[in-house]
């Protein structure tokens, strides 16, 4: 079995229809899905380090982008989660991960440096990538990185695509923009499951 999970930052449901995002919607009518459980608070460092996790913040120590530690607010990608994540575990199973991340902060975030691969080193975005509005890199550069990895050989694979966040808050959800950009990234979304095919 090949699991290939996707990530599509700050999505909104009402973008989720048939003709902007037929790859998404038709992935959804084959596949499996359940009611949403919140992660509070609503910021993408807690979210993530509990979707690779399984744990709340108040189990993962991630309750912020920035944590207090030892009296100074620092990053949450430079302390990680405190319990296990889904690489680790996989990891002891045998299962090759590999971990592609838009916004190079959720590299530490995730604890991704523990999977088998993981984009972009270090959790720093190398230089002259192409990034998009808010300063992470543009989806084509996540996209680019994902298949230069050949996620195909990995048992489990995670891909943060990240663009649709930063479209978002730029010219904001409803926008013609962030409609384009659901379109975009529902495209990508196909190219990544041609080249993983996941089973």
């Amino acid at each position: 079995m090949r699991v290939l999970w996707v990530v599509i930052d700050a999505l909104c449901v009402d973008k989720v229809t048939p003709e902007l995002m037929p790859t998404l919607c038709e992935l959804g009518a084959d596949g499996w899905s359940g009611s949403a459980l919140g992660v509070l608070p609503a910021t993408t460092y807690p979210n993530h380090a509990t979707l690779v996790t399984g744990a709340a913040p108040s189990r993962h120590g991630l309750y912020a982008n920035e944590v207090l530690v030892d009296r100074e607010w620092v990053a949450a990608g430079s302390v990680g989660p405190s319990v296990p994540t889904v690489f680790e575990h996989l990891g002891t199973k045998g299962v090759t991960t590999a971990a592609v991340f838009g916004d190079q902060n959720l590299v530490g975030v995730c604890a991704a440096q523990r999977a088998s691969g993981h984009w972009p080193s270090g959790g720093v975005a190398p230089e002259g990538v192409p990034l998009g509005p808010t300063g992470y890199a543009a989806d084509s550069a996540t996209l680019a990185a994902a298949l230069e990895m050949d996620l195909g050989d990995h048992g489990f694979a995670m891909v943060q695509l990240d663009e649709n966040d930063a479209v978002s808050h730029v010219h904001g959800p409803d926008s013609p923009e962030a409609r384009r950009h659901a379109s975009a990234v529902d495209s990508m979304l196909g190219e990544l499951l041609e080249a993983y095919q996941p089973v």
